[in-house]
This record gives C-alpha cells, sequence and structure tokens, in this order.
C-alpha cells in the first residue's frame, strides 16, 4: 500500500513538472516547486504595516498543513490533499503571473470549492524569506482570505504527521 501511494505521487509530480507537450514559459522562478500550507494559528501571525502595506510574518504562529501546491515551469499548478492513509487532487489548472505581484490560477478544476470552477482565480502573493509565500484572494463573500505556503524539500506521506524532511 506505501509503495503503491508513494508511486502514485511521483507520478502525479512527474505529470505536473514534466508535461513534453507544454511549452516552457518564462515566470518568476522563485514560485515553481513544491509548497505545503501552513495554517494560522492566531490571526496576528500575519500583520500588515500600516504605513507601508508590507505583510509580516509571525512563523512561529504556523502550523503545517494538509495541503500542497504544485507549481511549474509550464504555468501549471496542482493542489493536493495528502495524509497518511490517502492522497487526491483537490484542484488544477494553469497560472500567469501579472505585474505588481498579482498571481492569476485559471482554475481548471476545484474539487474542493465548485465557486472556482472554470474561473480565474486573483491573488497577491508575496514572499517571506526564500522559504515562505504568502497568498491572498477575494472569496465568493468577498472577504480577504490569507494562505501561507512553506517551500516543501521533501514530504514524507507515510508519515503520521507528515513532516517535510
Amino acid at each position: 500500500m506505501k509503495k503503491q501511494l508513494f508511486l502514485w505521487i511521483s507520478m502525479v509530480c512527474l505529470m505536473v513538472t514534466a508535461s513534453p507537450s507544454a511549452q516552457v514559459i518564462s515566470k518568476d522562478p522563485s514560485l515553481f516547486g513544491v509548497w505545503r500550507m501552513h495554517n494560522l494559528q492566531t490571526k496576528d501571525a500575519i500583520t500588515i504595516v500600516p504605513l507601508t502595506g508590507e505583510v509580516k510574518l509571525d512563523t512561529t504562529k504556523l502550523v503545517p498543513g494538509i495541503f500542497l501546491k504544485i507549481v511549474n515551469e509550464h504555468a501549471e499548478f496542482t493542489n493536493v490533499y495528502i495524509s497518511a492513509t490517502a492522497i487526491s487532487i483537490t484542484g488544477y489548472g494553469t497560472f500567469d503571473i501579472l505585474p505588481f505581484n498579482k498571481y492569476v490560477e485559471h482554475v481548471e478544476k476545484s474539487y474542493t470549492n465548485s465557486f472556482f470552477n472554470g474561473k480565474d482565480n486573483t491573488l497577491m502573493y508575496q514572499f517571506i524569506g526564500n522559504n515562505y509565500l504568502i497568498l491572498s484572494y477575494v472569496n465568493e463573500r468577498g472577504g480577504r482570505v490569507w494562505e501561507v505556503w512553506k517551500r516543501a524539500v521533501g514530504v514524507n506521506p507515510f508519515s503520521d504527521n507528515h513532516t517535510i524532511l
């Protein structure tokens, strides 16, 4: 079972990152790779400096989550749910990077929120150091949603706590 799950994860990553028919698009290389969502323990984990608009992140107030975002140089993304017993694609599509730190996901399919199916989702993005990515967007109710992603060096799908290797 563990071997099958590992092979399935490997195949998904290869399909997303090595599509032979896709044309390489020059994008922000710092976005490329595998990212793991981290949940905010408290609302003050993210603060915005009033005068500058700079986003500050307190990494001590983050908890590793159960979602991965795979972003490749062919302008494709795949969102994945991962646990010790299951793995599933939760959404996928293509993306464009626009000026002023805007990132547009062209969502082909979202299995977790049908509101985004076939729609463009415009997000603001900002890097905190080399390892953290903050995405924010407006949800279907008009509220601002903040997501924190940490660059995943390696993910062990067989660990009970889904540790980053």
